[in-house]
This record gives C-alpha cells, structure tokens and sequence, in this order.
C-alpha cells in the first residue's frame, strides 16, 4: 500500500465511528488503513465485478432451478390433463339408484387417496418422478458400436461353426 501521507479530517456517524474503532485494534491495523482501503473498495471498479459475478452466478443458478421447476409443473400438469381426459372418456353413465351409493364410496376411496397422498409427501414427494426415472433410457440401456460389431462377430462364427458342423454330418 502507498505511504498515507496526506490528512483529511472527516465527520462519521457514531455506528461508523465504533467498527472502525473496532477494528482498529486489531494488530497491524490503523484507522488511516482501514479507510484508504475503504475508499479504495469505494474508487475500484473490481470490487464491483466481483460482486456483480457473484449475482450472476446466484441468478444463474436460480434460472437453472427455475427451468427444472417450470419442466416438473408442466409434466405434471399434462399427466393430471391426460388422466382427466382418459377419466372423462372412460367412465360410463351412472345410474340413478346407484348414484348416492357410488359417491359414498368415492369419498371413502378420497380420503384414502389424501392418506396415501401424505404418506409419500412425507417420504419425499417424488413417486411420479422415481417412476419416470425407471422407465425413461439413456445412452447406456442401448448398445455400443462395439457392442453391435461383438454380436455381429460371435453370430458369423456361431454360422460358420453350424455349416462345418453341417458339412461334418454329411
């Protein structure tokens, strides 16, 4: 750091005035030190990219949970769409006298839905998605170019030892 070789005479709020004090007695620090390098922070354009790349960063990462957030909702409302339209086209015509026993059991069969409901919520909430997770492939459920070439290998010899074994017979 350069000298401190010239003097000002500044008026700060008592609140200011106690943390410079403050952290003017730790060892090998001055109150001089302490506010040139405040107005250095102050002056340099660096301490803003800093925090600014920090903010980005956070947004960033934000965007990415936000992207993965609007991905889950849209998924799960075109399963719940699908289930309505697949309900609605399914689902025959109730009969008069059957109506009232019908929806007694429909409650009952809610409430054990709202039960079963809490139960999984409080084991993590991810049913649907651990479902997706078992039936949707990535590259490794399909075979390798070398994995193809093996097969097509090991059934060229498995012929050609059928046909000598063909031939032996004859």
């Amino acid at each position: 750091m350069d000298a401190l070789t010239h003097r000002l005479r500044v008026r700060v709020s008592p609140a200011n005035y106690h943390k410079l004090a403050d952290a003017a007695r730790k060892p090998k620090e001055t109150r001089s030190k302490i506010i040139d390098k405040a107005l250095a922070a102050y002056f340099s354009y660096e301490i803003e990219d800093k925090r600014d790349a920090g903010i980005i960063a956070r947004l960033d990462v934000l965007a990415r949970h936000d992207a993965r957030h609007t991905r889950d909702l849209n998924l799960a409302t075109e399963t719940f769409s699908l289930f309505v339209l697949y309900y609605l086209t399914m689902t025959p015509e109730l009969q008069d006298d059957d109506k009232q026993d019908l929806a007694d059991m429909g409650v009952l069969k809610f409430k054990l839905f709202v039960n079963r409901l809490g139960g999984y919520m409080k084991g993590g909430g991810r049913t649907l998605f651990r479902a997706l997770e078992d039936i949707m492939v990535g590259d490794e459920d399909f075979f390798t170019k070398e994995e193809i070439e093996r097969f097509a290998r090991a059934k060229l010899a498995q012929s050609k030892a059928s046909n000598m074994g063909a031939r032996n017979v004859n």
